[in-house]
């Protein structure tokens, strides 16, 4: 069943955690969702990453290159992302942003 989502997108070159402009063959774009999409996702790939996050309120849960965490304070979102000159699906989080901001 469809149904809409709240999310952001970055579209960029290089590495997330330090972004170019994109260019020919080096083309990613990175996803974040939030809300109820997320916690559907988060739900969906469980169980927890043991020692995922040092503070034991963010739990993080994940599968392959998909992302998600919950921490209380703000909800659930998950990031993943894809090569757009491959195709490839590749990580969509910055570096320690999961157990962070």
């Amino acid at each position: 069943m469809q149904k809409d989502f709240s999310g952001a997108y970055a579209i960029y070159g290089a590495y997330l955690d330090d972004a170019v402009a994109p260019v020919a063959g080096d083309t990613k774009v990175a996803f974040r969702l939030t809300g109820a999409a997320a916690k559907d996702m988060f739900d969906a790939i469980g169980p927890d990453m043991r020692d995922g996050c040092p503070d034991p309120q963010i739990r993080i849960r994940n599968r392959d290159m998909l992302l998600c965490r919950h921490r209380p304070k703000d909800g659930y979102r998950c990031d993943f992302g894809f090569d757009l000159s491959t195709g490839l699906s590749i990580g969509g989080a910055v570096g320690g942003a999961v157990c962070g901001e």
